[in-house]
């Protein structure tokens, strides 16, 4: 079982016991880096949206993680919270004002050189 939590700022998920602290870096004003669980493309079937494997929110006729209902036998988007977490690089578009995704990294490190490279 997943669900989301708040912690002194900081979201986490917890699962079967355990918490994953996420965490974000903020770079300027128009940089941050946020670490949370992969995104991944599959087809839904029964299997993968067990709860034992994907979070429990992920049913038949919900949406997936990007808003598109899920269709059994369709391709669907999960955030893998029991598998590998990433480090998420956003960047600030004025002219829309919103954050754009701008790479995804395995490692803080990996992430942190990925947004400075994002710099103007």
């Amino acid at each position: 079982m997943v669900r989301q939590l708040r912690q002194g700022g900081r979201r986490a998920a917890k699962i079967e016991g355990e918490t994953m602290k996420r965490e974000l870096i903020e770079i300027g004003t128009i940089l941050r880096i946020e670490n949370g669980p992969a995104r991944k493309t599959a087809t839904a079937t029964p299997e993968l949206l067990d709860d034992k494997v994907t979070a429990s929110h992920y049913k038949i006729g919900s949406n997936d993680a990007m808003g598109s209902p899920i269709i059994l036998g369709e391709k669907m988007t999960y955030l893998d919270y029991y598998g590998l977490w990433v480090w998420y690089i956003y960047k600030y578009d004025d002219e829309d004002c919103r954050w754009l995704l701008g790479g995804v990294e395995t490692t803080k490190e990996l992430a942190l050189i990925a947004a400075h490279l994002l710099e103007d």
